[in-house]
């Protein structure tokens, strides 16, 4: 089994994770093409937010060590957009995405643009994830279902991804 440490090395306009199966690579800010990437050599999952408009949004590094593995990191792009930091935590092999909204609003739309190498995605069959298949149909990564927490505390699933193809190109909304 192959060391993990996602202790984050600079790359100059990126940040990717030391070692692993996967590579985890973060931009500096969200006007850098390539928000995230997620890569294997293989395969690549890469997205881009869409919604930042230029704001020219800082990456904070936050590292916790769980076990003495160098397991857990956490990037933040805060004021992404107004009133909206995101945040990526990078846990083992896996990355966790959150949007947190620090202002209501009528309509919560976050648009990401993907880029994909060896995979194509596909919304589940229960219509709540988006998962990546080899050309050969292998399922080799996934997005779960999104849900959010309010104000006060209460989980909700009132939350859900609209992925759409054109000329080739996906993109993938969470609109709550």
């Amino acid at each position: 089994m192959e060391e993990i440490d996602n202790t984050l090395e600079d790359k100059g306009a990126y940040y990717e994770t030391k070692a692993g199966k996967y590579k985890v690579r973060v931009a500096k800010d969200t006007k850098q093409d390539g928000t995230l990437k997620y890569s294997d050599g293989e395969i690549s999952i890469e997205w881009n937010y869409l919604g930042a408009e230029g704001r020219n949004s800082s990456v904070q590094e936050d590292r916790e060590w769980h076990t003495g593995a160098k397991a857990l990191t956490r990037v933040v792009y805060g004021e992404a957009e107004p009133g909206t930091d995101i945040e990526y935590t990078i846990i083992g092999e896996d990355v966790k995405e959150n949007i947190i909204v620090r202002e209501k609003r009528e309509e919560y739309r976050y648009q990401f643009e993907l880029r994909l190498t060896g995979v194509e995605p596909r919304v589940s069959e229960d219509g709540m994830s988006i998962e990546f298949y080899k050309r050969e149909g292998e399922k080799v990564a996934q997005m779960p279902a999104p849900y959010m927490y309010d104000a006060c505390g209460e989980r909700s699933e009132s939350v859900y991804y609209e992925l759409e193809e054109r000329e080739g190109k996906y993109a993938f909304t969470v609109v709550a």
